[in-house]
């Protein structure tokens, strides 16, 4: 479990819903659904007309919805914004950092974020 993060780019978003920390978020401020297409990362948790911090480049610590052991670098968000190993014909919205893995569901690895 990785505890650091290269945020080198950050843009402040407007909560449109509440927002969990280390979790994908939409460029509307919800939280991400599955496959989403994500702006960027909430750096912490947010209640609903909160601004917060969310992380747009280089990487981020995320929260894994799934074990993922380095095989697939590829991640995709789950039905709440976790990150998940990627499967065939799904959008890419992050790729693990060399050497990063989780072994259960809710393990947070630092994460490139993918710009589509």
């Amino acid at each position: 479990m990785s505890k650091q993060q290269l945020a080198t780019r950050v843009v402040t978003v407007v909560a449109a819903g509440a927002l969990t920390a280390k979790r994908g978020v939409l460029n509307t401020g919800l939280i991400a659904g599955a496959n989403a297409i994500i702006l960027g990362i909430a750096d912490h948790d947010a209640a609903i007309g909160e601004a917060t911090r969310i992380v747009v480049g280089e990487s981020a610590i995320v929260e894994v919805g799934a074990a993922c052991d380095g095989t697939e670098n590829r991640l995709m968000t789950d039905t709440t914004g976790r990150f998940i190993p990627w499967t065939s014909t799904n959008n890419v919205a992050a790729r693990l950092v060399l050497g990063q893995t989780a072994t259960a569901a809710g393990q947070f690895v630092e994460a490139y974020l993918v710009k589509v």
